[in-house]
């Protein structure tokens, strides 16, 4: 755990930022690229907020491993308290950057990969109330990690109006 104000943690202004923190300590806290974890919620109260994460393993809750980041009133990050199981990683975890790309080319359809352009990102994953505007917005999305692959694009007629093609891989 960490307690005092900050500047190598910087701020966080919202549910991905938090995420992101959360991936960027994930070695130093006993996780590891294949480890995830589901944001459950956040609390604030007196000027003081907290970004509650559970590690999850095929779908499942990891009983008793939560990662929870503490911010003071400007956003800075003032403690982090972890409790990761490393050896209950997900299985699946996210892949390489190697194997993404190279499964990006198999569906280019003759479309060259630009590795240059690789990045991992975060998708959201609403539930199908909350995509229907049906649910109260107020409980954090759930978030996943993915790379998106670019390609460009040689087949089909939209290939002078759409030059290139992003794969979001899993």
């Amino acid at each position: 755990y960490h307690i005092g104000p900050s500047s190598l943690l910087g701020k966080v202004e919202g549910p991905l930022d938090a995420y992101r923190l959360a991936y960027r300590l994930m070695g130093a806290v006993g996780g590891s690229g294949k480890t995830n974890l589901q944001l459950l919620a956040r609390v604030t109260k007196n000027d003081i907020s907290v970004y509650n994460f559970q590690q999850v393993k095929d779908g499942e809750e990891v009983r008793g491993s939560t990662l929870k980041i503490a911010l003071d009133k400007d956003n800075e990050v003032t403690a982090v308290f972890c409790n990761i199981d490393h050896e209950a990683a997900d299985d699946k975890g996210i892949i390489s950057q190697k194997d993404a790309e190279a499964e990006a080319a198999k569906h280019a359809e003759g479309g060259k990969v630009l590795p240059e352009y690789t990045q991992l990102i975060f998708i959201s994953t609403p539930s199908f109330e909350k995509a229907l505007n049906l649910e109260d917005d107020s409980e954090p999305e759930s978030l996943k990690m993915a790379w998106v692959v670019y390609t460009t694009n040689e087949g089909g007629e939209d290939a002078q109006a759409r030059p290139f093609v992003a794969h979001h891989v899993q």
